[in-house]
Order: structure tokens, then sequence, then C-alpha cells
């Protein structure tokens, strides 16, 4: 089994787990990673707290992820 080596960050917002390492993956994969992680720090972050203590359900968080077509990867 490959481990994949993670790094602890710290951006004012607590930790966050970052992938160390984008030598193996394609081109394609490293554009997926970090799209994800952009979408992740502009739109998820912010809200987290809120919905979850709120219990609400990230209807609009799900679409956008939908439109991006992180479903069928």
């Amino acid at each position: 089994a490959r481990r994949v080596r993670v790094a602890r960050h710290r951006e004012g917002r607590g930790d966050r787990l970052m992938l160390g390492d984008y030598s193996d993956l394609t081109e394609e994969q490293r554009d997926i990673v970090l799209a994800v992680r952009e979408f992740v720090d502009r739109e998820v972050i912010p809200v987290a707290s809120e919905l979850e203590h709120a219990d609400e359900f990230p209807t609009s968080l799900v679409a956008t992820m939908r439109e991006m077509g992180l479903f069928s990867l």
C-alpha cells in the first residue's frame, strides 16, 4: 500500500492537512487537487463551523461540487 505524506500547516484558521508530495500525480490530477483546495479554502472553510453548529446540510456547496464534476471522478 502506498502511503501519502501528509503535513500539517497552520494558516490562522487552525490545522489543515495538506498533501506533501505531488510527484506521482499526473498534471490532470494535480490540477484537480489544486482546484479542490482552492474551492475548500474559498467556499468551505469560511462556513464549515457555522454549518456544523447549525446542523445544516450544505446544499449550495454540494451543488458547486457537482458543477465542478467532483462526484464523477
